[in-house]
């Protein structure tokens, strides 16, 4: 009898744990959320974390656990670089797959989390998506990707362009990819590293060697600052041109800091004001256009180089934007609102509170299966590292987004459409650099898709306040870019002529991307009349400028402009000449903190 019994114990307790491994994941669902597995929320000193939104409508919630969720209806798969921008969407999810208590589970998305750092894959798996939904597939799965993280500045020519066209051509506008919203921006984590002696003299720029992935958004750090501070680029690989900065590509931007790191050298003909000198001269690469952990691991690893420039500075250029197909984002447009409403939410939560930022390291480690908890909480904030010459780098720096971000990006909330202006003039200027690729730059209006955006406005009344930068005033601690614009005035007068506007809308157009930047206008003038009637004047030439700015965008340049005139004392050319008086009228306009 007591074997009997014994045998029908251990086989009832077989049974359970068999059934319990089958139904594991549904028993799992059912538990209250403190049962699940406890979030990890990995210790590091976050003494310097400042709160980055008004705190009064965020309130605590509990963190994610690390259990996978059971949320009803297909996943949605969401193709993302190795980029701390995107820590929002990241913790929204809780990991690489939506888990219990995220904000993902409760607004009912079933997201997967894919790192993806080749872009070719990316819209190789973006196509295949296409193909089969314009296939009659309502909700392909697989090796696809229905969502996709890019650079804004990048956007336009190395992937919208390319995209658009193909895709309009195969399957139809309807098919075609749009920008839906942003998880958040670079914030010095994208950068342009060079050698340190261009930080005295801008022009030791001019005949050096920068690796980076070509048409992408890093380089277009390269390139705007050099058209602040006037040194030339020159994009074609053929040539080395000593009065320029020159470039070399690579496959990705951890490959453009290895480039530098094995001491990559090229052998090219040497051009001179666009003529061939005859020479060749064989070039190593001293300069860098990367991302973390590119730039850690060149300051760990080599170092020797310093940071020229980097979205710290050029705070509107490198928005993370999401983008999708635009059927299927009119055909699914709940589901849109609930994955950006759900990463706005986790994104608040980052911005204010320590724990959801460390936990958001957590997060993005286990999506990107690379380096630590610690070190994208971390590298999140920025880190000034020591390399073994003495020379200090910051290192990383992001911002995530919340929706009140989203809505001055985009326009919404009457300040100027960044994301609009970072678009069209990188893609403008790349079209310049890069003549013989013959690049397509699709219409702004054909590539954006925000009514998600607005219905999420629209139902959030009440909302925590977007990211605010403060102006220093007085003299400037350091200087970004320094140019001088010939805009036109009627004579003896502050009046624009017609032909200035061009000439203002570009100036306004780059004071954009610089939000994060102070700004000075110097006025001067020739030597023709008084003297002290010309400083006045050039004055008020300066608040001239200054007023059409403001009048623009009051959000975006009230209170970041100050103005100066120098009547005629600080010529840059000579007077004694009608050219030299054309250069010497003109407004100086400086960029720093």
């Amino acid at each position: 009898m007591q074997t009997k019994k014994r045998f029908w114990f251990i086989l009832g307790a077989v049974i359970l744990v068999v059934v319990g491994f089958i139904f594991r994941d549904k028993i799992e669902g059912m538990l209250p959320a403190n049962k699940a597995e406890e979030s990890v929320v990995p210790q590091i000193d976050l003494q310097n974390q400042r709160i980055e939104t008004g705190t009064q409508h965020v309130e605590r919630v509990s963190l994610p656990s690390n259990t996978v969720a059971q949320v009803s209806g297909p996943q949605v798969i969401f193709n993302i670089w190795e980029w701390n921008s995107q820590m929002g969407l990241i913790l929204a999810n809780g990991g690489p797959l939506s888990t219990v208590g995220s904000f993902m589970e409760k607004n009912g998305v079933n997201l997967k989390l894919v790192r993806e750092d080749d872009n070719d894959n990316m819209k190789r798996k973006f196509m295949t998506f296409v193909k089969e939904y314009y296939e009659g597939n309502a909700f392909p799965t697989g090796d696809v990707a229905h969502f996709f993280a890019c650079m804004g500045d990048g956007s336009g020519p190395s992937f919208l362009g390319p995209l658009y066209e193909q895709i309009k051509n195969e399957y139809g506008e309807d098919y075609t990819p749009v920008v839906v919203g942003s998880c958040g921006r670079s914030d010095g984590e994208d950068q342009y590293m060079s050698i340190p002696e261009i930080l005295q003299d801008k022009n030791k720029a001019r005949g050096t060697l920068v690796a980076c992935v070509e048409l992408d958004g890093d380089q277009a750090v390269v390139l705007r600052w050099g058209k602040d501070n006037e040194i030339p680029a020159n994009t074609d690989d053929r040539y080395f041109d000593m009065d320029a900065t020159n470039f070399v590509n690579a496959k990705d931007y951890l490959k453009a800091a290895e480039m530098y790191i094995q001491g990559m050298t090229v052998t090219r003909e040497v051009i001179k004001n666009g003529k061939k000198t005859g020479e060749k001269i064989t070039l190593k690469v001293n300069g860098v256009a990367t991302w973390t952990p590119g730039d850690v691991n060149i300051v760990k690893s080599i170092g020797g180089l310093v940071t020229i420039a980097s979205t710290k500075k050029y705070s509107s250029q490198m928005p993370n934007v999401i983008v999708g197909c635009k059927k299927f984002a009119r055909e699914h447009k709940r589901l849109v609102e609930n994955i950006l409403d759900a990463t706005f939410k986790a994104g608040d939560q980052i911005k204010v509170y320590d724990d959801a930022l460390l936990k958001a390291g957590d997060c993005s480690y286990r999506v990107y299966n690379d380096q630590d908890a610690e070190y994208w909480a971390k590298y999140y904030k920025g880190s000034e590292e020591t390399d073994k010459f003495g020379n200090k780098v910051m290192c990383g720096g992001s911002r995530v987004f919340n929706l009140s971000d989203n809505l001055s990006l985009f326009g919404l909330d009457g300040s100027a459409d960044k994301f609009k202006n970072t678009y069209e003039a990188f893609g403008q200027l790349m079209k310049k650099l890069y003549p013989k690729m013959d690049l397509t730059i699709p219409p702004y209006e054909e590539i954006i898709y925000l009514e998600p955006l607005k219905a999420l406005m629209a139902r959030t009344p009440v909302r925590p306040e977007a990211e605010k930068f403060k102006y220093g005033q007085g003299e400037m601690k350091s200087v970004s870019g320094k140019r001088n614009w010939q805009i036109q005035f009627e004579t003896g007068s502050a009046e624009f002529t017609s032909q200035a506007h061009k000439d203002l809308e570009e100036m306004f157009s780059d004071l954009l991307i610089s939000q994060s930047q102070r700004i000075i206008i110097n006025g001067h003038t020739d030597n023709v009349g008084e003297e002290d009637q010309n400083e006045i004047l050039s004055l008020r030439r300066a608040i001239a400028v200054r007023k059409y700015l403001e009048q623009k965008s009051r959000k975006d340049f009230e209170g970041r402009v100050n103005t100066q005139g120098f009547g005629e004392t600080k010529p840059i050319a000579d007077n004694a000449t009608k050219e030299g008086q054309k250069k010497n009228r003109r407004v100086e306009v400086i960029i720093g903190e």
